[in-house]
């Protein structure tokens, strides 16, 4: 039995060493044909390079520039990167020099960065935009009173949400558009009170029975149905402030009329004093 399992031992080692010999051919093969299309590669270069005239300056330069366009991978993109990504492409010895080349690929790169940053600052304005559309659309949920952490999950489902990636910037867009929101709700707020004083003054007006002894409780009691009294929503705190401005009008109107009348009255006297004394 124990010289069973010691063949059964010795086949498998020798699979193994069978298996590694084997590895090693293929991947001397492998390597083999690798130099192989690495040789052909340049074999079929130099015939292209021979072939390949530039006619002046401007045109070997655009040419260089056009490869760099086609090879670039991205905007950081380093020299050493490029090399081996157009080292076989003919327009790569369009420009003589190595200097040449790389003085002409950095200006590439800056152009290809300042790009870059230009097309960041349009997709993030855009990004933007498209959040402050989504929070005026979500008029459900979204108020002059609401906080983010209470719509933040709502608002997530959507797109436009997460195009604004940084989150400290989502928080500052949505406080910026609901303070705006409570602008407005104060704004209209406010001219609606002006409206509705406006036209609680009138109906004060066109009550009868006020004089300028009256008291705001007997007042209340005559105009309190009115839809102009209910108009001013809350305490008598605007209602009063409005009583008390026209009181005082009305005081000084009684006032006036009585100067007035006063004044008739002296006239009168006057014009009896002088038909006794012309008598």
């Amino acid at each position: 039995a124990d010289d069973g399992v010691k063949e059964e031992e010795r086949k498998k080692e020798e699979e193994e060493r069978d298996r590694k010999r084997k590895t090693k051919k293929q991947q001397e093969a492998e390597r083999q044909a690798e130099l192989e299309k690495e040789r052909e590669r340049k074999r079929q270069f130099e015939k292209e390079l021979s072939e390949v005239k530039y006619e002046s300056k401007e045109e070997a330069l655009a040419a260089f520039k056009a490869m760099l366009a086609e090879k670039c991978p991205s905007h950081t993109a380093s020299w050493q990167e490029m090399i081996p990504l157009c080292q076989y492409d003919v327009r790569f010895r369009a420009l003589k020099s190595t200097g040449e080349r790389k003085n002409v690929f950095e200006n590439f790169i800056t152009q290809q960065q300042k790009a870059h940053l230009d097309r960041e600052r349009i997709r993030k304005k855009q990004a933007k935009e498209e959040f402050i559309k989504l929070l005026e659309e979500r008029t459900d949920i979204v108020d002059h009173k609401v906080r983010m952490r209470d719509v933040a999950k709502e608002l997530s489902k959507d797109d436009r949400f997460k195009a604004v990636e940084s989150e400290r910037e989502r928080n500052d867009l949505f406080e910026d558009y609901v303070m705006k929101l409570e602008k407005a709700e104060k704004e209209r707020l406010r001219a609606a009170r002006t409206e509705n004083l406006s036209a609680f003054q009138m109906l004060l007006e066109e009550t009868e029975g006020i004089t300028a002894k009256s008291r705001w409780s007997e007042v209340k009691a005559l105009i309190k149905e009115d839809p102009r009294y209910l108009a001013l929503e809350g305490d008598d705190k605007y209602r009063l402030s409005a009583f008390d401005d026209f009181m005082a009008g009305l005081a000084r109107k009684e006032a006036e009329a009585r100067e007035l009348e006063r004044e008739r009255k002296r006239k009168e006297e006057k014009e009896e004093e002088k038909k006794r004394s012309n008598g």
